[in-house]
């Protein structure tokens, strides 16, 4: 979910306790627990569950961005700043327990679905297809403005 290195900074190894008291925190933990007993509740909806699943992953998608966001604003909703650039406290309290419900909406999904297992399964890889053209796309489009750079950069040197 986040990208460089992974060790905790100095400033929240010497946190010794975090205030779960904060009404952004409890927000967020409440949204977890309804979250998963959503899952259970809608066990037998499988289009539900599937879209839900997909929910999730697009919520821990995010994850990354509202790090930055709560690292440039925290001061409007909380107490102290969580938001490292590591994104190692987002990632415990909110990447984590999305992960957990996505993995559970799955197995329950896939568990119970005997009948429609073939068309839930159809949807899911289109789903990791389109990611994967998507990631494609992105290569593709940085490797084009990499190329076009170079070739400004040596047009650039050569009428020097």
């Amino acid at each position: 979910m986040f990208h460089g290195r992974c060790r905790a900074p100095p400033k929240l190894i010497r946190r010794t306790k975090v205030n779960w008291n904060q009404p952004w925190l409890i927000a967020l933990l409440v949204f977890h627990a309804l979250s998963f007993v959503l899952l259970i509740a809608t066990r037998k909806m499988h289009s539900f569950q599937v879209g839900f699943f997909l929910f999730l992953i697009l919520l821990a998608f995010a994850g990354e961005t509202i790090n930055s966001q709560g690292r440039a604003h925290w001061k409007a909703f909380a107490d102290e700043n969580y938001f490292d650039e590591s994104g190692l406290f987002v990632t415990i309290v909110y990447g984590i327990p999305l992960v957990i419900n996505s993995v559970v909406a799955l197995v329950r999904t896939l568990k119970t679905a005997q009948p429609q297992r073939r068309k839930i399964l159809f949807y899911f890889k289109q789903f990791f297809m389109m990611l994967r053209v998507v990631d494609m796309l992105v290569k593709v489009k940085r490797a084009q403005l990499e190329q076009s750079a170079r070739e400004r950069q040596e047009q650039s040197k050569k009428s020097q």
